[in-house]
């Protein structure tokens, strides 16, 4: 299949591959650089972004609540938050917290540099529903684990599905672990080391080493426009030990072996393109583990062309 090809079908999907890293980075072959903001402001844009947080803050208490579930109102980055109440304390669920923008990529030395520059949450909530220029989007950087383990003596991949309030309305079925790469004062980690720390927030009876997690595809989500970082995440722990740590979701699998991955890949396919990031990661992952012709022949089947 011609690349312009590949290309149109991750669109009908709903990825576009930026990159695929061979050989796989760990985390030592991946360097964080913070670069100031290349975003293009333009003067409706950033009122638009003003004027519809707390509009957005609203909706999603009111969502909570139609769910049985406690909404609590505070103030964080200089906006309102909003956070539930549970057993042990409030649990934040939408704040505007600092991400990572997406700036650009270099290479040198078999090692990565990934050019990055501090962007609010606020800004993405809204430029990422827009019909917009890549160069005014907010476009900030994600990392999703894709976890391997063993269920019943085979080798299978670890998703969750999570209800929409819970994924910010987007993909109801998601890689875990998976977080934004959040800024503190000192810098940022790095994707591989967000998974790691994900990983240990989200997940509960996974044995895996962080120094063999392994980067292999950077990815750009066609329905959050979020820049994604695949990362592979071998565990020695069965599934049945496995369970989600913050118990807001439902663990399943996938099948690691070419047709079973296909075939879950295309059932998910067809449920919609909120799910092209599962769908893009997952043949992402057949390229990484099969190579280049079976990737290509992953999307052709998924789509049936």
């Amino acid at each position: 299949m011609p690349m312009i090809k590949q290309g149109y079908v991750e669109m009908e999907i709903g990825f576009s591959t930026m990159h695929r890293f061979e050989p796989v980075l760990y985390s030592q072959d991946i360097t964080m650089r913070e670069v100031p903001n290349s975003r293009r402001k333009m003067k409706w844009l950033e009122s638009r972004i003003n004027e519809e947080w707390d509009t957005y803050i609203d909706r999603v208490a009111a969502e909570m609540r139609q769910s049985g579930r406690l909404p609590v109102y505070d103030e964080r980055n200089g906006r309102r938050a909003l956070y539930e109440e549970r057993e042990h304390g409030k649990a934040p669920v939408r704040y505007n917290g600092d991400l990572a923008r997406f700036e650009g990529i270099g290479y040198g030395d078999g090692k990565a540099e990934i050019s990055w520059s501090r962007e609010e949450y606020a800004a993405h909530n809204t430029t990422k529903g827009l019909y917009l220029q890549r160069s005014r989007r907010a476009l900030p950087m994600t990392a999703c684990g894709v976890l391997t383990c063993k269920k019943d003596g085979k080798e299978v991949i670890v998703v969750e599905e999570r209800d929409s309030i819970d994924t910010d309305g987007s993909d109801p079925v998601l890689f875990v672990p998976a977080g934004y790469l959040e800024c503190t004062s000192i810098g940022v980690l790095n994707p591989v080391e967000t998974v790691a720390k994900e990983l240990e927030e989200e997940l509960a009876g996974v044995s895996a080493d962080a120094d063999k997690l392994m980067a292999f595809s950077l990815i750009h989500s066609l329905q959050n426009h979020e820049m994604v970082t695949m990362v592979h995440v071998p565990a020695s722990s069965d599934f049945s030990g496995i369970r989600s740590g913050k118990g807001t979701g439902r663990l399943r699998v996938i099948g690691t072996g070419y047709q079973g991955a296909v075939d879950d890949a295309k059932e998910i396919y067809l449920l919609g393109k909120q799910n092209g990031l599962l769908v893009g990661g997952i043949v992402d992952f057949i390229g990484y583990r099969y190579g280049a012709k079976a990737r290509e022949q992953a999307l052709a089947d998924i789509v049936g062309w």
